[in-house]
């Protein structure tokens, strides 16, 4: 666990008397969509409570002997679409990971991090690792990890499982380590750079980031000797992209599968089974996306459907295969979600504009969106 001493705030009943902060404005005009939320706008005693539940989503917080009074937090995101930047600063605080409990909102996104300034220091199932000013580290939301912020300054890129399509192994060989030397440090420097010319950049440029941005991980975290997988991968991530929409727009179908899919984009089998390989399989990829759709409507209170039937509507053949297949991919059972009694929060469309959005809910609004 932290080496700092943590101890718990009061539920979120402690947010209720919170003033009203003014409203956090888009920064930019017609550029890309960025959004600020920072403690300032709170009352003292109510400001790292306001930070804690900025970063509900993600993980739980705490801070050293309950020492409250005072908490400096400022957060910056920029919605690039297919993936966000954030920019933190934030006094000393610990993070705990919500991996394993009943989420409501499942996270399969990439965050990786360049710290700025001061240090973080990670306890994960596999040992700790710490990292100070130019270090680059990675892990994916939803995995088991704890720790420390001390008094750092981080650039997070949020970058989920779509975008790095045909590059989750080397993300997955580079988890819970970190890195400042070599061919990864660049990465680092990549993320400096862009976070200096984001406020500058147009919303039309996001496509070119994104692809940017994809480049940079293989580049970046591959030892491949040569560009020829590189190419491949970056032609078949269009093809990728329909594959999902179309698999989206199918879900629920029984004939879904592969060779409803070779029919409909009139590709050959090998090169289809070459795109969903990073994913264990096309079958594996579909029943991944139905318990995610599964668990949004076990965690929707309006839902009263029994757990068989709605096993049965997402392709199960009996409950019990429904809540072994569940278990392995979430950690609980699917009663535990339908038990916690709340609604899951509606995801926005890409591109929607988050201004309306409560400043302390645009993380999380921002996270299912790229989550979905």
């Amino acid at each position: 666990m932290s080496t700092v001493a943590t101890e718990m705030l009061e539920p979120d009943r402690d947010l209720r008397p919170f003033p009203a902060p003014p409203p956090n404005h888009l920064l930019g005009g017609s550029g890309i969509p960025a959004y600020e939320f920072s403690t300032l706008h709170f009352a003292p005693g109510n400001q790292f409570a306001a930070w804690r539940r900025n970063f509900a989503p993600v993980v739980e917080l705490s801070v050293a002997d309950g020492h409250t009074d005072f908490f400096s937090g400022k957060q910056t995101i920029w919605d690039l679409g297919s993936f966000a930047v954030m920019k933190v600063k934030s006094d000393t605080c610990n993070f705990t990971s919500l991996a394993r409990h009943a989420r409501l909102d499942p996270l399969d996104i990439w965050q990786i991090t360049l710290v700025l300034h001061g240090r973080s220091v990670t306890d994960t199932p596999f040992g700790r690792f710490a990292a100070g000013p130019g270090t680059v580290q990675i892990q994916r939301l939803g995995t088991a990890f704890s720790g420390s912020f001390i008094e750092c300054e981080l650039l997070h890129l949020l970058v989920p499982r779509q975008l790095c399509h045909g590059m989750v192994h080397l993300l997955e060989a580079a988890e819970f380590t970190a890195q400042d030397q070599g061919i990864a440090g660049l990465f680092g420097d990549y993320m400096l750079n862009l976070s200096r010319r984001l406020p500058s950049l147009d919303i039309k440029d996001t496509a070119t980031l994104a692809s940017a941005t994809r480049g940079m991980i293989r580049a970046c975290f591959s030892d491949i000797p040569d560009g020829m997988d590189t190419a491949a991968d970056e032609a078949d991530y269009p093809l990728f992209q329909r594959t999902h929409r179309l698999i989206d727009c199918n879900l629920f179908a029984p004939d879904l599968g592969a060779a409803k899919l070779l029919s409909e984009l009139y590709i050959s089998r090998s090169r289809l089974y070459r795109l969903f390989r990073p994913y264990g399989g096309v079958w594996r990829y579909i029943q991944r996306q139905r318990l995610l759709h599964a668990h949004s409507v076990l965690a929707n209170p309006g839902d009263r459907r029994r757990i068989l039937d709605i096993a049965d509507a997402h392709g199960f053949a009996d409950c019990a295969e429904f809540s072994r297949a569940f278990k392995r991919e979430f950690g609980y059972k699917p009663s535990q979600v339908r038990a916690s009694g709340r609604i899951q929060p509606r995801t926005r469309r890409p591109g929607a504009d988050l201004r309306r959005v409560e400043p302390g809910s645009r993380l999380g609004a921002i996270l299912r969106r790229l989550q979905n």
